[in-house]
């Protein structure tokens, strides 16, 4: 998907900001939040006053706030281009499989 919208509707996608987004996703469903190592600490781990490593990536309100409303900026983006391919005066006419 990435490649269409960069190469075909122009639009950037894969930024920075996603990517970290989507990598926090996978930590916490497909790691359940453990953080193995100390990269994973740095990028994820919430930092306290204590100097214990945070072994467990957390989401609070806030990330979870902030991660959708930096979600929502890359959807405004892509939403008007969308819009005029499929409704617009550049709608593409897809013909059906023929049977």
């Amino acid at each position: 998907m990435v490649i269409f919208f960069s190469h075909y509707l122009d639009i950037e996608v894969d930024t920075e900001r996603v990517n970290h987004i989507r990598q926090l996703r996978h930590n916490l469903t497909h790691l359940r939040g453990e953080l193995r190592t100390p990269a994973q600490q740095e990028k994820f781990g919430q930092n306290d006053e204590s100097n214990f490593p945070n072994y467990r990536a957390e989401l609070s309100a806030e990330t979870v706030t902030a991660v959708l409303n930096d979600l929502a900026v890359v959807v405004h983006r892509v939403d008007p281009v969308a819009w005029r391919f499929i409704y617009g005066k550049d709608r593409l006419e897809l013909n059906s499989p023929e049977r």
